[in-house]
C-alpha cells in the first residue's frame, strides 16, 4: 500500500496490482476513488462510484488529460485533484516491489504474504527463545519437536512460493 501525505491536505492511498492502481484520494474533505490503468495502446482511469471512465493520454500530458477529466467532473477542483493523483502515481507503474522501510514502493501480493509470514516467524522464533529459557528453568526439553515443526513450515513455504521468492 502506498500512502502519500502533503501539506495541502492531500492524502492518497492506493494499491497496485498488475497494470492497475486502485486509489482513494482525499483533498480538503473531498474523496475520489478510482482505478488508474496503463495499457499497451492507451491509458485510462475509471471511477466506479460514478459509473464512468475515460481514456487518458500519456500520464504526463496534463493538458489533454485535464480536458478528458473535465468531461467527467465538470469542476476544476476535482479535475486538479485527479491530475495531482495521476502525477503521484505515474512513476509507480515501473515499480513492482516495495521497500520495507520507506513504504513508497510496491511489492507483489506474493511478496507481501511472504513478508507477513516471515514477520510471524521472527516473532515465533522470539517466543520459542523465551519458551526455551523458561523450559530450562523447569528442566523440560521441547526444542527438538519445535525445530521439526519449524523445518516443516519452511518446507511448506518453499513449496507454496517456489524458490524464486528466495532469490
Amino acid at each position: 500500500m502506498y500512502i502519500f501525505n502533503d501539506s495541502k491536505k492531500f492524502k492518497l492511498v492506493c494499491v497496485k496490482y498488475d497494470n492497475c492502481i486502485e486509489f482513494k484520494v482525499n483533498r480538503n474533505g473531498n474523496v475520489i476513488e478510482g482505478i488508474l490503468s496503463k495499457g499497451v495502446y492507451y491509458n485510462w482511469i475509471a471511477f466506479p462510484s460514478l459509473n464512468t471512465s475515460c481514456q487518458l493520454a500519456d500520464f504526463s500530458d496534463s493538458f489533454w488529460n485535464e480536458e478528458q477529466l473535465f468531461n467527467v467532473f465538470h469542476n476544476d477542483f476535482d479535475v486538479s485533484t485527479v491530475l495531482m493523483t495521476i502525477s503521484e502515481l505515474k512513476d509507480l507503474f515501473s515499480q513492482d516491489y516495495q521497500s520495507y522501510t520507506d513504504g513508497y514502493k510496491f511489492m507483489s501480493t506474493r511478496e507481501y504474504i511472504f513478508w507477513l509470514e516471515n514477520q510471524c516467524e521472527v516473532l515465533s522464533y522470539q517466543m520459542i527463545d523465551m519458551q526455551t529459557r523458561f523450559e530450562s528453568q523447569l528442566n523440560i526439553d521441547l526444542e527438538e519437536e519445535l525445530l521439526d515443526e519449524r523445518n516443516q513450515y519452511h518446507d511448506m513455504m518453499r513449496f507454496q512460493y517456489d524458490d524464486t521468492i528466495f532469490e
